[in-house]
């Protein structure tokens, strides 16, 4: 009898402390949503220079138990009690009323990302969250809500000083072996050019002198939706992002 009761006992202590970390972990980042699954379908989200100059997290959690969230505007959870050691409830929502976004890309993510985060329901929210580690101290978070629906956030900021190209072209895309990189209004100069996937992980890097034209060589990488950034190679802020798929 000692011996279940002590196990109990200890699962107990490693299921606490599990769930102050993830609680604290949640607080201690603001998180960047990168994608939505409702019903099955995966929604990315757009990574443009509206986005950029926002230059605001999508999810962040307040010492004063509030969950912000929001795209084009603001919303937020109040009252927000942490239950078990993955999930999050709150009875009371409060929206801003603001739309920061112009873009049609921006405005039809952020109506996915809203349907994630405020389900049909005005009596209570409920969800269940996932923090996982990844690699040189990027986090992934999962957030879940009782239908099923998803929202993927990682803790990477999109940019800060995003240097851009006047009339850059990108083709074709969607790719098979290669992209063809046109700066039509570009003087030669050295260039860094980073591929990376959805979760912001770093794929291929290429540092070399461009005039106008570049071909970028996609062999080795798997069919998928990444991003390239672009940017002179003494530029110390983000580069200019653009959406690929490689099929």
């Amino acid at each position: 009898m000692r011996k279940y009761v002590l196990i109990i006992i200890v699962l107990f202590v490693a299921t606490s402390f599990y769930a102050q970390t993830q609680q604290q972990v949640l607080a201690d980042h603001s998180w960047n949503v990168y994608k939505v699954e409702i019903d099955g379908q995966e929604y990315l989200a757009p990574i443009n220079q509206e986005r950029i100059e926002l230059n605001t997290a999508n999810l962040s959690y307040s010492v004063n138990n509030e969950i912000w969230f929001g795209f084009c505007g603001w919303s937020f959870f109040q009252g927000v009690t942490f239950i078990n050691d993955n999930r999050w409830e709150s009875t009371n929502w409060v929206s801003l009323a603001l739309d920061y976004c112009y873009l049609a890309e921006n405005i039809e993510f952020a109506r996915h990302y809203s349907a994630v985060m405020m389900y049909e329901t005005l009596k209570s929210f409920n969800f269940y969250f996932e923090i996982t580690d990844l690699h040189n101290g990027d986090k992934e978070l999962v957030v879940t809500n009782v239908n099923g629906d998803k929202a993927y956030f990682n803790n990477k900021s999109l940019a800060v000083n995003a240097y851009l190209f006047k009339d850059i072209k990108v083709y074709p895309n969607p790719a098979q072996t290669a992209v063809n990189i046109s700066l039509p209004n570009h003087t030669s100069q050295m260039l860094t050019i980073k591929l990376y996937d959805v979760l912001g992980k770093e794929i291929k890097t290429i540092t070399q002198t461009v005039a106008a034209d570049l071909r970028f060589s996609l062999d080795g990488i798997t069919a998928g939706v990444y991003f390239l950034e672009l940017k002179p190679k003494n530029h110390s802020g983000k580069g200019q992002i653009v959406k690929l798929i490689k099929q």
